[in-house]
């Protein structure tokens, strides 16, 4: 297959927008549940899932469009005291 511009284009929005549908039909309570199965190292919610594909797809445009603004103020949800 070769890859042009465009067609890396048509592929990124399809995927996108495939991902819309299945968030759109997500219900609250669908958040809350396991997105791995009984036996996976790691039991991930549907929630948690769709926070990290959504933050590797921004830290992904962020590379591809060479934006080095700093990542302030986004602020991770663990770690140490905020000293802002």
């Amino acid at each position: 297959m070769r890859h042009t511009r465009a067609s890396v284009i048509a592929r990124v929005q399809a995927e996108y927008q495939a991902l819309d549908g299945i968030v759109r039909r997500l219900r609250p309570a669908d958040f809350r549940r396991p997105a791995m199965g009984e036996g996976a190292p790691i039991r991930f919610t549907v929630k948690d899932v769709l926070a990290h594909v959504t933050a590797w797809k921004w830290r992904d445009v962020r590379r591809l469009t060479g934006d080095r603004s700093p990542l302030r103020p986004y602020e991770a949800p663990y770690g140490g005291q905020s000293t802002g």
